[in-house]
């Protein structure tokens, strides 16, 4: 075997052409022609992906370190990050310069992988918040309809400043009528109860 050319990175295809294939087999001195000019070769890299939920996990791990446990809500700045390495190294990933500022709740670091010797080098970047149940319609509630307690079910949100004054209990939403149509999957407000 004699290397001709270099292979993709990790996960991705190169397509070789009738001229780049003219061309390498010159180069080499192989007595080798591309039998028309529509000829080509996909040349594809296998890889292993390691995909934004590890990273977040990773990222709630450096984040337990610092002092905050819990239900914390992750997200990346870009929300699909993937890394892809070469098959022949292991999976694993770790977070260098881990910064996280409480007051604007944004983290900083580079990500490293695969962690004992690296090959990919990465900013990442991203905010985190605390986790909220909130209660929500199951289904359509018409205007002056009583709101029954399987009407309502509870959801994970990012705990941010609401817009409107949230419900504070699930108790006190059942045995009400709202003064307007209310939407499904949004969270019930005391202005509309």
């Amino acid at each position: 075997r004699i290397p001709v050319a270099y292979s993709p990175e990790p996960g991705r295809t190169s397509i070789l052409d009738a001229d780049r294939l003219s061309e390498i087999a010159y180069i080499n001195n192989l007595a080798w022609r591309p039998s028309g000019p529509f000829e080509r070769i996909i040349v594809s890299r296998a890889s292993q992906t390691i995909d934004s939920a590890t990273i977040v996990n990773e990222v709630r791990a450096k984040l337990a370190e610092q002092g905050l446990d819990g239900d914390l809500w992750v997200t990346l700045d870009y929300r699909n990050m993937t890394v892809q390495l070469p098959t022949n190294v292991a999976a694993t990933i770790a977070l260098k310069d881990f910064r996280f500022d409480k007051r604007t709740r944004r983290f900083t670091a580079t990500l490293l992988a695969p962690a004992e010797t690296p090959l990919v080098m990465r900013g990442l970047s991203g905010l985190v918040d605390k986790v909220a149940m909130i209660p929500v319609l199951r289904r359509r509630i018409a205007t002056n309809q009583v709101i029954r307690k399987d009407d309502v079910r509870q959801i994970r949100a990012r705990e941010r400043p609401l817009r409107v004054a949230p419900v504070p209990q699930p108790g006190h939403v059942p045995r009400t009528a709202p003064r307007r149509v209310r939407r499904l999957r949004r969270a019930p407000d005391r202005t509309g109860w």
